[in-house]
């Protein structure tokens, strides 16, 4: 992902140097101002291309933001280009129409920028809170899973599942409330497993008949703040 990146990044690098070799190769340096702040423009235009990629908003879904990222930069850079040339080609005496224009393009495009990276900050943390709030019912399921498939006694199996059961269709959304009872049975799953191993009944149906009850307890809180 990182060398992919600065590889786009060296292209608008290259972009950039082939534009100022045809700028001042074919025009020179001596420009009215409304041709310079088009030529300082479009380097902005390009500059925020080079850089786009590297503040685009961390997580799962990283793609999708990088991708609508770019999309309006990408979006920016060909109307800053097409404005900047015609003002290149046009070489107006005034400064005003092109500075005024620039401007009004490029806060149009910071705001939509903007707005677009807020909307993916929160976006990011509403996936990794999401994400949070599924390690207790995938983990407490998977683990329990791998202790059943080791619990030869019926008796003990059948606790085992009802544990199971009742912990794989728990609400998946969580809150503060319950953070430590979804650590308690965790942490009993753990004594259940290790009760397994040693061949310990008695303390493989007392951790199960735990688990069943802390489960219980974190739903019935679960129902009790919505």
């Amino acid at each position: 992902m990182k060398k992919s990146k600065i590889l786009g990044a060296a292209i608008y690098v290259i972009i950039l140097a082939l534009f100022n070799a045809l700028f001042f190769g074919l025009g020179g340096a001596e420009r009215p101002a409304s041709v310079w702040i088009a030529y300082g423009f479009i380097h902005f235009a390009l500059v925020m291309m080079i850089i786009t990629p590297f503040i685009t908003q961390k997580g799962t879904d990283r793609a999708t933001y990088a991708a609508s990222m770019e999309t309006i930069t990408l979006v920016y850079l060909i109307i800053a280009v097409i404005v900047g040339v015609i003002f290149i080609l046009l070489s107006l005496e005034g400064y005003k129409l092109s500075l005024f224009l620039q401007l009004v393009l490029a806060a149009i495009y910071l705001i939509i920028l903007f707005s677009n990276m807020i909307a993916d900050s929160h976006t990011a943390q509403a996936v990794k809170k999401h994400e949070a709030e599924l390690v207790y019912v995938k983990e407490s399921c998977s683990r329990l899973k791998a202790v059943l498939n080791e619990v030869s006694d019926k008796q003990l199996h059948r606790q085992v599942e009802q544990a199971f059961d009742l912990i794989q269709s728990s609400p998946v959304k969580s809150n503060h409330t319950v953070y430590g009872i979804e650590r308690e049975v965790m942490e009993e799953i753990e004594n259940l497993s290790s009760a397994v191993h040693s061949g310990n009944g008695a303390a493989v149906s007392s951790s199960a008949d735990k688990i069943v009850k802390l489960a219980s307890e974190r739903n019935r809180l679960l129902r009790l703040s919505n």
